[in-house]
This record gives C-alpha cells, structure tokens and sequence, in this order.
C-alpha cells in the first residue's frame, strides 16, 4: 500500500452572519479574493471578498474620470468663448482678458459671479454647454 502525505495550509475564517469560525484551503481562498465568487460557510450562509468588486469599482469610476479629462483637454486649450456662449457675455469676459473656456473653469462660479455683467444667466448658459462634456463649473 502506497503512502503519499500532502502539507496544505488552511486559513481560519469566521462567517459574517452566524460567526461560526470555519477553515478554507490557503490557494483556494486566494482565487476566491481574486476573482470574488460567493462561497458558504458550515451553516450555509452566502460570503465573499470584496476585493475584486471593490478594485472593478474603482477601475470604472477611474475610466469615467478619465473619459471626462479626456473630453476636457481640447476644450480647455481651443475652443472660445465665442462660439460657446452669448456675445453679450463673450465681450463682458474678454474685458477681462479670458477667451477660452479653460480659464473659465480655472474661475468657477464664484470668481464669474465677481465680473460686472456675468450673473446666473450668462452662468447657467455656461453649464448647459458644459453639460455637452461632462462638466460643470466649480462653485
């Protein structure tokens, strides 16, 4: 009769609803935190590591971000105040030496509301075209 001896390391855990303490296979536990599948505890209650979940998450929202930086650049660098808001806006803000809607961002609500003729409308109109993007100006 052949003998073979295997050395495995488990891992003691304790389920999050009944808390009954409960082992699982170190390379096992390893490839449930990778790849976030639902495994049960003795008493049958559902778990599961949230890791990956919570690295997908933040992969997405990252994603967003950057779709919304990308949109920005060329934007931020190019376009004018002119072909993006009302003329009698436009002259108010070029009075003050912006032209882009870069350094219109850099201002923000706030520092627009303190140039004399920009209020809520020339501001509201400025986010509705904003909104094209996915952005809005800073309060």
């Amino acid at each position: 009769m052949k003998q073979t001896t295997e050395i495995i390391t488990i891992t003691l855990e304790t389920c999050c609803s009944c808390g009954v303490p409960f082992g699982i296979e170190e390379s096992y536990r390893q490839e449930l935190i990778k790849n976030g599948q639902t495994f049960y505890c003795t008493n049958g209650h559902n778990q599961y590591y949230t890791e990956k979940k919570t690295l997908e998450n933040k992969l997405k929202e990252q994603k967003a971000v950057n779709k919304s930086l990308e949109c920005r650049i060329p934007l931020c660098e190019s376009k004018v105040l002119y072909s993006f808001i009302q003329y009698r806006f436009t002259n108010k803000l070029k009075d003050e030496g912006i032209e882009t809607i870069g350094q219109v961002l850099k201002l923000g609500e706030y520092g627009l509301m303190k140039i004399y003729g920009i209020g809520k409308a020339a501001i509201d109109e400025i986010n509705y075209n904003l909104n094209e993007y996915n952005i809005r100006l800073k309060p």
